[in-house]
C-alpha cells in the first residue's frame, strides 16, 4: 500500500501579459495570504479569500486632518508671538475680552489637535 505524499509534486504554469500579472499581483498583495502559491490555490479551488481594502473617504479625511493640524500649529505660533496690540498680562490688559477669547481659542485648538491625533492613531492601526 502506498503512503500519501504530503508534498506537492505537480506544477501548473500560466502565461500572463504584464498588465494581467500586475493586476493579479495587486490582488495578491491586498489579500491575507502569506505567499502567492497560497493565494493561487484559494482562487483556483474557490476557497474564501480575505482582502484588505482602504476607505477612500477616511484616507481623504486623514490628509485633511494633517493639513488642519499644521494650520493649528501655525495659529498657535502666531498667538505665542508678542505683539503690542494683544496684551498677555491679564491685570494690566486694556482689552480683557480679547485676552479671554485668545485663551479660549487656544484651549479649543488643543482639544481639536488631541482629537485629530486620536483619530489618526486609531486609523493607522
Amino acid at each position: 500500500m502506498r503512503k500519501d505524499n504530503p508534498f506537492r509534486i505537480r506544477s501548473i504554469y500560466v502565461g500572463l501579459k504584464p498588465q494581467e500579472y500586475q493586476q493579479f499581483e495587486q490582488q495578491y498583495k491586498n489579500s491575507t495570504c502569506r505567499n502567492m502559491s497560497e493565494f493561487i490555490r484559494k482562487v483556483l479551488f474557490q476557497k474564501p479569500l480575505t482582502l484588505f481594502y482602504r476607505n477612500k473617504s477616511i484616507d481623504d479625511f486623514i490628509e485633511e486632518a494633517a493639513v488642519l493640524n499644521q494650520q493649528i500649529n501655525a495659529l498657535k505660533d502666531l498667538m505665542a508671538c508678542p505683539r503690542p496690540s494683544v496684551c498677555r498680562d491679564y491685570e494690566n490688559c486694556r482689552d480683557k475680552d480679547l485676552l479671554v477669547q485668545t485663551r479660549a481659542l487656544s484651549l479649543r485648538m488643543e482639544e481639536i489637535k488631541l482629537q485629530l491625533e486620536k483619530i489618526t492613531l486609531k486609523w493607522l492601526q
